[in-house]
């Protein structure tokens, strides 16, 4: 069953393949499949596996036909099964080096770790690994070359192409002192093996190994048994990786203690031996781990049985740790002592955020837990590191701190009901605020912990009780994905349309949540922003408004459109959401997931759609007009194979589809728009043209293109004059300058309205390279003069680039000199090192440099569609609008 469904995967990808990479000239794909197993291959373990392999291993794979002839063809699938155990990981890694150093730069590669080339010479690998680590076992071994080569031989063949096993069977000889005792667990692996290729078998060989490395754990010495014992536990039970440092923090802890003792810390060498090849440590994060990824998946079965009383452990040294007297100080005044606090105690981080989900797992009392939660500065201290940097940048930050979140906010956040249960009794307020005016409510919500929740609302907490945002624990539950929590306060009389939060900061590390800007929410909006959909269901059947806005005016739909939830989509849909409406200044949803290539929904929206022109859409353009610009060619096809499209139509600036297209630079969609009958010729409400555009963004391909196939003018002029030779050194695109001035004779020289040519434009945007360019083609008039009597030599003396004053002056011709009288040359010093040099958003209409923020400037909100700037320079030298309109502004 599972192999159907990975094979149904590949029909799948081999589809995505051909719809999305079609753009790319050459695909590639690499997949390594536990076949019908539901194993993976672990990525941090294979990130290990590259810098531990032997010297030539795996390089039969490599060398392998089928490998090679996968490597030269430009489009194919290699898929590689296997059991789990049997080597994918360091094969994997083998690989990805190989194809690192043969691609890097070259060829789009995807490597699937989850038609076909068998993994064979198995005993390659599996010797080359008992060959290089011969040395762990006792001298002996290696004194006898029969007993080394029996070993290989015998391990070989009892592991059956397991390399993982092969690896256990051989650290169980390490404590083995003669060669009988040797001989005698060899003769034992053989028997175990059965000669038929049997999976099932073989998965049991390996808990069964799984099993007897923990035997031999237990049969070592009390200290080192129970040092393993706990080794094993903080690695499979801790809700993170933990690096070196926490980890001998973690062992060196004796509950009962208000300071760690330094002595007690092991040294980690000692920590990985004892455990017998279960732990091994990644030196490149400093990360203990487990030595395999179905190591964790045999502990995660027998986790239960081998340590039943670990949470409870956990927990207790979790908050023995925090309880430290070196956190009795409260909070840190600074950084630096933050930082030192956190460097002296490397545990302090994991501890803080994770002692309650310790304490809630584990089935007994935790001692410590009530002492920790009656101190205000252990609490104080533990937010700092639980809260992370989320509000270090809020003007109350330290305020927020102090005053929460308090003990009984932490109880709830973890779900300790117990404690909750005890606070309350203590007269402790049940809608107790903390620095964001949450309560305990929200805290529990959002973590989904029931127990707590019903507790709270039974004893008389807010069901609705917004915080300073406003969030309430409806919106919190509802965008932690905590279905079971919704039905709850919806059950307690929550409106399904209460208002929900907009800026989420919820003071947490562990919380994970969005952080979006949106206001006015409701409940809908937000389980649509984050792909609830059962969720969303549920609010919908409680009467929730489908056609809600938000701030930006955006509905349910068009929030999940945005984000990509197909099944959100395809349920609101169903429900009858509106969608062939627009919110203020963004797309109907059939545009936004044209726009952004989101094909399924596309697809969902277009067979619901009556037209494909709508005037709402934001600057009046339709679906095709945004997949052509967001280079989106399947979309692009789709919609027109549709007979009624207008491959012409407009949008409010008068830009066609083909003339987005052009901007966004995709050779194959203007082709597709041209043979369907695009008007090449089309120009925008600023007379700008195709060539004009592809010039702006360097488009060096298109702008080819449109000269080879003709119809476009190389000299084509907007309404400023300016050609596709401007735009393009304005922006400093050395192709497309060199392809219109050599290729196709742009005229180098030409003016724009203000008499501004090339060269000047090269100059006042200090494009020395591209001036050089110009001025080796020949016949360049150097002191040409603007209307403004401004020479390149001016501007390039203004924005002060020696480089570019240099090249004028070596091609100036003698006795031609500077053009500009002493009036216009002192002009020349008066303006000197004025260049803005603050960020801008303005850019002057006339000699197209920024305008700084801090600036002033004159603006014409008739000419260029309502938005001419000039800059301050410009309107002194004489520069005005067409229309004489101008009105000074500051900004």
């Amino acid at each position: 069953m599972a192999e159907s469904r990975f094979e149904r995967f590949l029909i799948r990808y081999d589809k995505t393949l051909s719809a999305r990479d079609k753009r790319s000239k050459r695909k590639k794909s690499l997949i390594f499949s536990n076949g019908s197993h539901q194993s993976t291959i672990n990525l941090r373990m294979m990130t290990f596996s590259r810098k531990s392999i032997q010297a030539g291993t795996c390089q039969w794979f490599l060398n392998s036909p089928r490998y090679k002839n996968w490597i030269e063809k430009e489009k194919d699938i290699l898929y590689c099964p296997r059991i789990p155990g049997a080597g994918k990981t360091i094969l994997a890694a083998t690989t990805i080096e190989d194809l690192t150093l043969r691609t890097t730069g070259i060829l789009p590669l995807r490597i699937f770790i989850a038609t076909s080339v068998e993994l064979r010479n198995k005993r390659q690998k599996t010797c080359a690994y008992l060959h290089g680590n011969m040395w762990q076992l006792l001298g002996f071994v290696r004194k006898r070359s029969d007993l080394t080569d029996a070993i290989k031989e015998d391990i070989v063949i009892a592991a059956e192409g397991m390399f993982l096993l092969a690896r256990l069977y051989f650290d169980s000889l390490k404590d083995k002192t003669s060669a009988t005792e040797i001989k005698t667990s060899l003769e034992k692996f053989r028997k175990r093996s059965q000669t038929k290729e049997d999976p099932n078998n073989k998965l049991y060989l390996l808990a069964q190994a799984y099993d007897e490395a923990m035997d031999r754990i237990h049969m070592q010495q009390p200290g080192f048994q129970q040092l393993a014992a706990r080794v094993l536990s903080w690695i499979i039970f801790a809700r993170r990786q933990l690096t070196i440092l926490e980890l001998q923090h973690a062992l060196a802890v004796s509950v009962g203690d208000k300071r760690l003792d330094e002595d007690n810390i092991r040294d980690i060498k000692d920590v990985v031996s004892v455990c017998l090849g279960l732990v091994t440590v990644d030196e490149q994060s400093g990360i203990v781990r487990l030595v395999h990824y179905n190591t964790q998946e045999y502990f995660e079965q027998t986790k239960t049985r081998l340590f039943p009383n670990a949470e409870a452990e956990l927990a207790t040294i979790c908050v023995a740790y925090i309880s430290f007297s070196i956190f009795e100080s409260g909070l840190c005044e600074t950084d630096s002592e933050l930082q030192y606090r956190m460097r002296s105690r490397p545990l302090y981080d994991y501890t803080a955020q994770n002692w309650g989900h310790h304490a809630r797992s584990a089935t007994t009392p935790i001692s410590g837990v009530w002492q920790f939660l009656s101190n205000r500065a252990l609490i104080n201290a533990s937010n700092q590191t639980f809260c992370g940097n989320v509000l270090s940048q809020h003007q109350r930050y330290n305020q927020i701190l102090t005053r929460g979140p308090t003990a009984i906010h932490l109880a709830a956040y973890f779900g300790l009901t117990p404690e909750v249960t005890s606070m309350l009794e203590q007269k402790v307020e049940v809608d107790s605020l903390d620095g964001h005016d949450r309560t305990p409510l929200t805290y529990a919500s959002m973590n989904g912990h029931e127990a707590t929740v019903k507790f709270l609302l039974e004893k008389g907490a807010k069901a609705h009780a917004p915080d300073m945002y406003p969030g309430t624990p409806l919106s919190y539950a509802v965008e932690c994905g905590q279905e079971v929590i919704v039905k709850l306060l919806l059950s307690h009389g929550v409106a399904a349309n209460s208002r929900a939060h907009g800026s989420t900061r919820f003071p947490f590390k562990g919380a994970q949540l969005r952080h979006y800007t949106r206001l006015k929410m409701t409940p809908l909006c937000v389980a649509a922003l984050h792909g609830h959909e059962a969720i969303s269901k549920l609010l919908i059947e409680k009467g929730a408004d489908l056609e809600h806005r938000d701030l930006v005016k955006m509905t349910p739909l068009c929030i999940a459109v945005e984000e990509n939830h197909e099944a959100v989509v395809d349920m609101l849909l169903i429900k009858g959401a509106e969608f062939e409406s627009a919110p203020v200044h963004a797309y109907i949803p059939l545009s936004w997931a044209a726009r952004h290539g989101y094909e399924s929904i596309f697809n969902l929206l277009l067979k619901k759609s009556a037209h494909f022109e709508p005037e709402n859409n934001e600057g009046g353009g339709t679906a095709l007009t945004c997949a052509t610009g967001a280079r989106q060619l399947i979309i692009t096809k789709h919609l027109l194979s549709i007979t009624n499209v207008n491959v012409d139509w407009k949008d409010n600036s008068g830009r066609t589809p083909l003339s987005r297209a052009a901007s966004g630079g995709h050779v194959a969609i203007i082709e597709l728009l041209l043979d369907r009958g695009a008007k090449i010729e089309s120009e925008s409400n600023t007379r700008r043209t195709l060539l004009s555009f592809a010039a702006e963004e360097g488009h060096q391909d298109i702008v080819e293109f449109l000269l080879k196939r003709g119809g476009v003018n190389a000299n084509s002029r907007d309404i400023f004059g300016r050609t596709p030779l401007h735009w393009a050194l304005r922006y400093g695109h050395d192709q497309v300058v060199m392809n219109l001035i050599l290729n196709e004779g742009s005229d180098p020289n030409s003016m724009d309205i203000y008499g501004s040519t090339p060269i000047s434009v090269a100059a006042r945007h200090d494009q020395a390279h591209l001036m050089k360019q110009l001025l080796d083609t020949g016949g360049i008039n150097v002191v040409s003069q603007d209307c403004f009597r401004r020479t390149p030599l001016w501007y390039a003396r203004r924005y002060g680039n020696p480089e570019v004053q240099q090249l004028l002056l070596e091609h100036i011709e003698e006795g031609r000199g500077f053009t500009l009288d002493s009036e216009d040359d002192s002009a020349v010093q008066r303006y000197e090192g004025s260049k803005p040099t603050g960020p801008t958003n303005k850019t002057c209409d006339i000699c197209t440099m920024g305008i700084e923020f801090s600036g002033a400037c004159y603006c014409c909100r008739i000419c260029n569609n309502g938005n001419l700037n000039i800059c301050l320079d410009c309107y002194q030298a004489g520069g005005h609008c067409l229309g004489r309109s101008l009105s000074l502004i500051e900004w």
